[in-house]
């Protein structure tokens, strides 16, 4: 099945405050204040997120395939440096005269960000309410699949009262107090791997009218807020939102570029770029992308090991790690991966892969497809002799 991006229908909802506080007013002016109401009213939104690293697999054909969501993914977006969520320096410099207490208590009750969540997701560039979902998703995507929400849902006691006290305006990337383990992290996984086809269309999209963006959301939606609208509903928020957004380009893993295997497809990230989305932010960027070799990886099954053991190593990792290899152990779990660092390429440890993980199962055989692991600049694809092209693991990152 294919996937494609659908024009999620704009629906208008309230926002409900649920708390003592019942003045609703959405239109008070914000500047240095020391009245607690204010605060509480206010459409001064008060934080402020990115990410810092990208990992991106090109597995595809696992439509009929019990895939593991860990190990495998699409897109892993994570903040793990200098990346993570804070309250605006903005926002601190205008609140004067309140005392810490007081701030964390309004923050809690501020009626435009409280049961606000963060949410990573692919969006339309020109319109940022429109989110790219798989085609078997209903128009409001899937959960982990789609889209992914962070950490926990702001106005939280503890989650708010962290942020306010981090001192020196430091950013939280890790919440141990969040519902489910899996938000523990500020980081989410995407899965567009039905097909190829899927994959093809993904990084077509990608390249010309799509980013990855993390934005906030009302709990239970996915309609990102921006400036003066409490909730995530207005097309009249098409372009400037609250967040972070990134362009990635693609390109053929080396060797293939002008060898004869010019089939192998584009499936390693080449470039990421910011992309203004935040008024905010307006002229301002978190910093350069890179995206190293050294961190293309080749996905070999297990099984391939059977028929030729040197093909990729299941070494431990070394006892010390370079900086660059513990940013790969970001996006590639030791639990789920063994790292080959000297032939770069990673194999799914035990009980991680199943049959056709990554690569599909041949219809005929039911059997995973033969794949070309050596020789695949030669040629390499569907119907070719020698198997399919290897997919591969490839990471970017800011420092």
């Amino acid at each position: 099945m294919r996937s494609l991006w659908k024009p999620l229908t704009i629906l208008s909802f309230g926002f409900a405050l649920l708390v003592v506080y019942q003045n609703c007013s959405s239109g008070v002016p914000f500047g240095t204040t020391d009245n607690f109401q204010s605060l509480v009213d206010s459409d001064e939104f008060p934080y402020e997120a990115d990410f810092d690293q990208v990992a991106y697999m090109s597995c595809s054909e696992q439509q009929n395939v019990n895939q593991d969501y860990q190990t495998f993914f699409t897109f892993r977006v994570g903040a793990y440096n200098s990346g993570g969520v804070r309250v605006t320096e903005a926002f601190r410099n205008e609140v004067i005269r309140l005392n810490d207490s007081a701030v964390v208590t309004a923050l809690q009750r501020n009626d435009f960000s409280v049961g606000t969540r963060l949410n990573v997701a692919i969006r339309t560039v020109d319109n940022l309410q429109l989110m790219y979902i798989n085609e078997d998703s209903s128009n409001d995507g899937r959960s982990g699949i789609d889209y992914a929400n962070l950490l926990t849902t702001f106005g939280d006691q503890a989650f708010t009262t962290e942020l306010w006290y981090r001192e020196d305006g430091k950013k939280l990337n890790y919440w141990p107090a969040a519902q489910y383990e899996s938000e523990y992290r500020m980081e989410a996984t995407l899965h567009f791997s039905e097909s190829e086809q899927t994959a093809v269309d993904l990084r077509n999209f990608l390249s010309n009218r799509g980013i990855i963006a993390l934005t906030f959301v009302d709990e239970g939606e996915i309609y990102p807020k921006g400036p003066g609208n409490r909730s995530g509903d207005s097309r009249a928020l098409a372009k400037d939102v609250f967040g972070m957004g990134v362009s990635t380009r693609f390109k053929q893993p080396s060797p293939a570029v002008g060898s004869p295997g010019g089939s192998m497809p584009p499936r390693v990230l080449s470039s990421i770029s910011e992309v203004s989305i935040d008024s905010r932010r307006s002229g301002q960027t978190y910093g350069y992308w890179s995206c190293p070799s050294d961190m293309y990886f080749m996905i070999v099954l297990p099984e391939a090991l059977d028929d030729d053991p040197t093909l990729c190593a299941t070494d431990q990792d070394p006892t010390s790690l370079s900086e660059l290899q513990k940013a790969v152990r970001r996006s590639l779990f030791a639990e789920d991966w063994y790292i080959d660092w000297t032939k770069k390429c990673i194999v799914p440890k035990e009980g991680r892969s199943t049959a056709g993980s990554c690569y599909g199962i041949n219809s005929n055989t039911q059997q995973t497809h033969k794949v070309n692991y050596t020789t695949w600049p030669a040629g390499c694809g569907f119907g070719h002799e020698d198997g399919l092209c290897p997919h591969f693991a490839s990471i970017c990152l800011r420092p």
